[in-house]
């Protein structure tokens, strides 16, 4: 049983001000029978949020609430020493994020407007997306190989999505973004592990995803941004005290934002290398270093009719993680 509490407020460059509430409480139980080898959970949650927004100092303020309750039932049955099946349904929701939840000033016949993206209000309109979702995992080993399969069917009732035409705001026009529909989503997951050498591992994994619109004038289309086939691949070494790791991730082509009727050209398909150092140098104390998109590869992973937003060429990260 927990509860969370958390309130924050930031102020843009031009004095507007953006506050935001939020309470929660959730419990969770498991309980085995069977010598343990049935093991059941069940959980909630229910969270509560309030959003203000403040054109300037001496402007009116827009508020918008919302609440939201989600639940999970799994089961997790040992096979055998070395073989798990775990099957489950929950409920979700997201409530929308501080780019979701306004209005924006945006000039459709010029999108050089330098006013394009000014905050104008709160939408109050959007209200959270909700999802239901059931799952079906196997795992196994063998030889010391580590097998995964994974089936899920995801069902999101008001999914958020930009729309550049919302309407006017004391006559100005806006974008903003709304419930434009509900989707549907099954992936399927395969994943392996195995040892290549007593200090050399490597991983893989295919994720393959169905994503269709299931309301509305376009229903049967594929979700925007949301890859067909993904594959992730690793190299994992030991070394003095050290974990090498080196990746590739690779999507397939996606539709642009925005382009519910997917008549738009496609984000080209991409693979993206990274390569890292983890270590503990002390009890508690996990540091890593990547080098991100080794190959500075040019891409991009979101675009609209309005433009594409190219990613991050070559990145150094360094991050620390300190366990009490």
């Amino acid at each position: 049983v927990g509860a969370e509490i958390y309130s924050a407020e930031s102020k843009t460059i031009d004095r507007q001000s953006i506050e935001q509430d939020s309470y929660s409480l959730y419990a969770q139980v498991s309980r085995s029978f069977f010598q343990r080898r049935l093991t059941l959970d069940l959980g909630g949650r229910r969270q509560a949020i309030e959003n203000s927004f403040q054109p300037n100092d001496a402007g009116p303020t827009s508020r918008a609430r919302s609440s939201e309750n989600a639940a999970t039932l799994g089961a997790r049955i040992r096979l055998g020493d070395d073989s798990m099946l775990r099957l489950g349904m929950l409920s979700g929701y997201r409530f929308a994020n501080a780019d979701e939840l306004y209005f924006y000033y945006f000039n459709p016949d010029d999108f050089l407007d330098p006013r394009n993206y000014n905050l104008l209000s709160i939408n109050s309109r959007v209200k959270p997306m909700r999802s239901r979702e059931a799952y079906l995992a196997a795992s196994t080993r063998w030889e010391g190989i580590a097998f995964e399969a994974q089936l899920r069917s995801i069902k999101t009732i008001d999914e958020l999505g930009l729309e550049f035409r919302c309407g006017t705001v004391s006559g100005d026009p806006v974008a903003c973004n709304t419930n434009l529909y509900d989707t549907e989503r099954e992936v399927l997951t395969l994943e392996t592990m195995f040892p290549i050498s007593a200090s050399l591992r490597a991983r893989l994994a295919l994720d393959f995803v169905e994503a269709t619109i299931e309301s509305g004038a376009y229903r049967g289309r594929q979700v925007p941004l949301t890859p067909k086939k993904v594959a992730r691949v690793s190299l994992e070494k030991a070394w003095s005290g050290l974990m090498m790791i080196a990746s590739a991730h690779v999507r397939d082509s996606m539709v642009q934002a925005a382009d519910q009727a997917n008549q738009n050209s496609r984000i080209p398909s991409r693979g993206v290398v990274d390569l890292g150092l983890v270590g503990s140098p002390i009890k508690g104390l996990t540091l890593s270093v990547w080098a991100r998109n080794l190959g500075d590869r040019v891409y991009y992973d979101y675009a609209s009719f309005n433009g594409i937003y190219p990613a991050d060429g070559r990145s150094f990260e360094l991050s620390g993680k300190l366990q009490f």
